[in-house]
């Protein structure tokens, strides 16, 4: 089951408003039964989300066709709605900033 949300993640994740009940209804599953699938793997739905996006973000502030990009169109294009929260979480991931992390010569 956590496979299969995985990938409806991985097809999602640009959506601001995706909720686990999104995910969960998509796969015909309860929220509940959705979150019983990630404890088993040792974590949540939800922090499975917020990995994803930040894992597209990192990659894309890196992305030389991406440059042009500001780092809030990034923010928005990987599903988040705040500027201030991506921030705040991918220095918390990354230990940068989003515009620390585009001068990076390595992706990491």
């Amino acid at each position: 089951m956590k496979q299969k949300a995985d990938r409806v993640i991985e097809r999602r994740f640009r959506e601001k408003n995706l909720k686990l009940s999104d995910i969960a209804q998509e796969l015909g599953v309860s929220v509940r039964y959705l979150s019983e699938a990630y404890k088993h793997a040792g974590t949540t739905a939800s922090k499975a989300l917020m990995q994803y996006r930040l894992q597209r973000a990192n990659v894309m502030l890196r992305e030389g066709h991406c440059q042009g990009m500001s780092v809030g169109e990034i923010c928005s294009r990987t599903g988040f709605a705040c500027l201030s929260h991506f921030s705040r979480v991918f220095k918390e991931e990354y230990g940068l900033t989003p515009t620390e992390a585009r001068t990076e010569e390595v992706l990491v």
